[in-house]
């Protein structure tokens, strides 16, 4: 299934991870800068992928819905977030 939204969004932060990679590599390798940005980067990453995951299912489930599965979906899917940590 595609799914144009989570599309742009994955595009988008790939984007935006190879500025930061080449940020990174423009500091010194002991500038300790570059454990916050990398850190950064991984919180980035992973509420990307959650962001999309949850719009992909939430999408494919909404199709030929009743509007209360609708809310339903909005309510436990979309807008239920865990809270990544670096570990």
């Amino acid at each position: 299934m595609k799914n144009s939204s989570a599309d742009e969004l994955i595009s988008h932060c790939e984007q935006e991870i190879k500025l930061i990679k080449e940020k990174i590599q423009s500091l010194d390798k002991f500038d300790q800068s570059r454990d916050f940005i990398t850190k950064y980067a991984l919180i980035r990453v992973s509420g990307i992928i959650e962001y999309a995951i949850k719009t992909i299912i939430a999408d494919k489930c909404e199709e030929n819905a009743s509007q209360q599965v609708k809310n339903f979906i909005e309510n436990k899917i979309r807008m239920n977030s865990s809270n990544p940590t670096i570990n």
